[in-house]
């Protein structure tokens, strides 16, 4: 993965640093300078003295005016309610360090939908930080990469450079999407002092797991810092968060707030914050225009309030374009599909925007009543529609909120006449490279998975997924970087899958890569075909892989590692199929290779466990229960260990191996060692159920209680008659 480009430096590069309308100061003069990054791009040599006055300035040249701006978590226009412990736990993450540790670096994940508020939760730390702050030495350097900016792999040893001794934080949204993200985690792992990385996804997909798979301290400081659950909702009831954020978008507008009383959701906790605040906006903009009705506003879906703020915002986008003399080259449907455009591609340069304005005009040129504006004009349009905030070294921003953007450029594709749809799809999905295709990648998948989208919504959305991935250009890294961004797996992107790892597959063939690389194509369609509900497809792939793999995993872990994963596929398929016997042989075999990768490295211990676990019950099934007894020992010591390390992430791994070690127990006639080991798992199923109480908790309690009272009762038995 490459570093930034070329590296700018003197007052022209400071100049594009900063902006078109921004104070430029003026430091080619300084003495006694240090090298910093200027925005995660450009480099400058500055002083810290006038580097301060240069980010003042930067703060200066950001007020978006558009009323969707209004959400944006840097505006913090919204008060923060509900969010009391996670802000608490997050400033003790920030104030401590990891005893297991002797370095003082700590990285943290936090995933959730899009628009629970992490977003917001990290704009509101990085305040926290700095009020508590008493001194300029102990005061928190803080930096922020938000969507469609390029993540600098040195940013925060330069950082370091610049602040040798105070204490920082860097966070990365769209973290899913970030090439350069392994190398500025290694970049933070190496720098001196107080570092704390906070990243922001969606979903903790495979890109995740690939930095999980990072060897040493920095894989372990990686999977310390997730939790494996999802931000949850305000810890306060919608009514309250609408009626508070009513009354501050109302403050912000200096308008009167709307008297009328709006009931919204349920009386419970159910409502993501974003959901609640654009309803609690659009209900404040009504009242601006003094529409009466506002009962509505509570119980439409909340694609319907889209719409409603998206008719505001192309308000603003008109009086931008008067003001750059484009009014009549920025028809209505231009100016929708350049601000759509610019949310599915990024603009982190200018010659991005230049792409984005082309593109958006082939999108249209069916339509003889519109006339496509000069690019280098609509450009510089999209920068003046929405500059980029004082942290981001971009181009221009884009349409804020993620969701809002989302709903614009689903709209704007699936929908109207079928040719027109064809015709836009074609323009902004066909033929994308690196950046693009990852970027729009990640925003349609985001769209896919937003799970206030119901089915045909979806649908549409994959389908416009699907479009891309049939158009990307043929090139082996295009493919794997667009790869890394799918979830898996995610039975709404799963289709999306089959046709990514089908190209390539068609790609690693015609162009005979290594046995390692095929092996990858042959593994990753393997396992989307068998997600797809097509297992005997994916099991002939797997197996492919298992066979190229074979004679060259012993030359790489990682290798190694996909290796086993390979075998343990095919165990899990071949088990599926009911083909028990076929499975007990790949799965003995992935026991073997975890085992030797876990005394390599504690990461595998998880995988060792859980292949332990599949094995013993595949020799349950076939009547062996005394041959499964010592793998099922083994699942359970090894899951010990990993719940003494983390009880919140591994309870249920525990529970589970607790289980199958009591039938096993029970199936060689020793029922009273079956019941200790079953009355653990009962105390540990109840504390899941409590947490959440969901279907498979509960059938997994009902299991534990009745296999106990069954034990319990059997023991009893077998003492009365001498047996015990």
């Amino acid at each position: 993965m490459a570093d930034h480009g070329g590296l700018a430096a003197g007052r022209d590069a400071h100049h594009n640093a900063v902006g078109e309308a921004s104070k430029v100061i003026d430091l080619s003069s300084s003495t006694n300078s240090v090298v910093v990054e200027a925005g995660g791009t450009y480099i400058q040599h500055a002083p810290p003295h006038e580097l301060k006055e240069w980010e003042d300035a930067r703060q200066e040249s950001w007020v978006p005016q558009s009323r969707a701006a209004l959400l944006h978590p840097m505006r913090r226009v919204v008060r923060l309610m509900g969010r009391e412990t996670d802000l608490a736990q997050l400033v003790d993450w920030c104030e401590t360090r990891d005893s297991q540790h002797p370095a003082d670096v700590r990285f943290r994940l936090i995933t959730g939908p899009g628009g629970v508020g992490k977003s917001r939760l990290a704009e509101e730390l990085k305040h926290a930080l700095a009020a508590q702050t008493t001194t300029d030495e102990a005061a928190w350097v803080s930096t922020t990469f938000l969507q469609g900016e390029a993540v600098a792999a040195h940013c925060i040893s330069r950082q370091r450079a610049l602040h040798p001794h105070r204490p920082l934080l860097c966070v990365v949204d769209y973290a899913e999407a970030r090439p350069a993200l392994q190398r500025l985690l290694e970049d933070a792992y190496r720098t001196t002092g107080k570092v704390r990385v906070l990243l922001l996804a969606r979903t903790a997909g495979r890109w995740w797991h690939e930095l999980e798979r990072l060897p040493g301290d920095i894989g372990y400081l990686l999977r310390a810092g997730y939790s494996n659950a999802d931000l949850p909702n305000p810890a306060t009831s919608t009514q309250e968060l609408f009626d508070a954020a009513v009354e501050d978008f109302a403050r912000e507008l200096k308008v009167p707030a709307p008297t009328h009383g709006t009931q919204v959701g349920s009386p419970g906790h159910g409502a993501r914050a974003l959901d609640v605040a654009v309803r609690a906006l659009v209900s404040v903009l009504r009242g601006a225009q003094q529409k009466a009705s506002q009962d509505d506003i509570g119980r439409v879906p909340i694609s319907d309030v889209f719409e409603e703020l998206l008719r505001h915002e192309d308000r603003y986008w008109a009086e931008k374009a008067r003001h750059v003399g484009l009014t009549l080259q920025l028809a209505p449907q231009m100016r929708a599909m350049l601000v759509a455009a610019a949310a599915l591609w990024g603009t982190p340069a200018k010659d991005q925007a230049l792409m984005v304005a082309s593109r958006a005009s082939k999108a249209l040129e069916d339509q003889a009543e519109i006339v496509p504006p000069e690019e280098e004009a609509a450009a510089r349009w999209l920068r003046a529609v929405y500059p980029p905030p004082p942290s981001e070294n971009t181009w221009a921003a884009a349409l804020q909120p993620d969701r809002l953007a989302e709903h614009l450029i689903v709209s704007l594709l699936s929908q109207g006449a079928p040719s027109a749809s064809e015709q836009a799809q074609a323009a902004l999905l066909d033929d994308l490279a690196l950046p693009a295709a990852t970027h729009a990648a990640t925003v349609l998948v985001r769209a896919v998975t937003d799970p206030a989208r119901d089915d045909e919504e979806a649908t549409r959305a994959r389908r416009l997924a699907d479009r891309l991935v049939t158009g990307l250009q043929d090139d082996w890294d295009l493919y794997k970087a667009v790869y890394a961004v799918l979830p898996h797996p995610n039975t709404r992107l799963d289709p999306t899958g089959v046709l990514l790892t089908q190209r390539q597959l068609d790609h690693a063939s015609h162009h005979q890569l290594d046995p390692a690389e095929r092996a990858f194509a042959h593994f990753s369609h393997g396992a989307y075909l068998g997600a797809s509900g097509r297992s005997e497809e994916g099991l002939e792939h797997t197996q492919e892989a298992v066979g190229l793999w074979r004679p060259v995993h012993h030359r790489d872990p990682e290798i190694r590692s996909y290796f086993a994963d390979a075998l343990y596929n095919v165990g899990v398929t071949l088990s599926g199929l009911g083909r028990w016997e076929q499975a007990l042989g790949p799965q003995r075999e992935a026991v073997d290779q975890y085992r030797k990768l876990r005394k390599q490295d504690p990461r595998f211990r998880f995988m060792y466990a859980s292949a332990l676990y599949n094995l013993g019950i595949y020799l349950e099934k076939l009547g062996k229960p005394e041959k499964a007894l010592g793998h099922r020992q083994e699942a359970v010591q090894q899951s010990r260990i990993l719940h003494d390390q983390d009880p919140e992430q591994y309870r249920s791994l525990l529970a589970l191996t607790l289980i199958s070690l009591g039938v096993s127990l029970s199936a060689v006639d020793r029922h009273g060692e079956a019941a200790k080991h079953e009355r653990e798992a009962v105390a540990l199923w109840e504390v899941l159920y409590e947490q959440d109480p969901h279907q498979q908790h509960g059938y997994h309690l009902r299991l534990a209680r009745n296999n106990l009272e069954a034990s319990i009762a059997m023991a009893k038995t077998r003492r009365s008659s001498g047996a015990e």
